[in-house]
């Protein structure tokens, strides 16, 4: 048998943040946030990692449970480096919660590019700039 997908964890994490955000909805600054992350281990001992960001209503470290008790179960056993195939069936096991099934396709990059030797923005169809710009 080939590679396949043995764990899937979501971790919640709290952050302080360094300066509040105020959100354009008119809510009261945020101080903290609530993420996720996403561990994803195979069969080759590779591990993959994303990350759930979602602040405010269901937080990411709220659809880390939407990580653990449903899309963790339904991709274990399965394939990591069949990307599109798992996309699809994040969506039929989930409908909703887009940033925990974000998590884990991110931490499912990872994992290709881990294992084609490969950084994430070959994986994902190159690059596109030599150097970042910052305004």
């Amino acid at each position: 048998m080939g590679l396949t997908i043995t764990s899937v964890e979501a971790i919640p994490v709290r952050a302080p943040r360094t300066k509040p955000m105020i959100s354009a909805g008119g809510h009261a600054p945020l101080r903290v946030s609530d993420f996720g992350i996403v561990r994803i281990r195979t069969s080759d001992g590779i591990e993959g990692v994303g990350e759930i960001s979602m602040n405010g209503g269901r937080t990411g470290a709220i659809q880390c449970d939407d990580v653990n008790r449903l899309i963790g179960p339904a991709i274990v056993g399965q394939d990591p480096t069949q990307l599109r195939s798992l996309v699809m069936l994040l969506d039929r096991t989930l409908d909703g919660s887009e940033p925990a099934k974000a998590g884990v396709e991110m931490a499912l990059i990872d994992i290709i590019g881990k294992v084609r030797g490969l950084p994430a923005y070959d994986v994902l169809g190159g690059r596109v700039r030599d150097r970042a710009f910052i305004r």
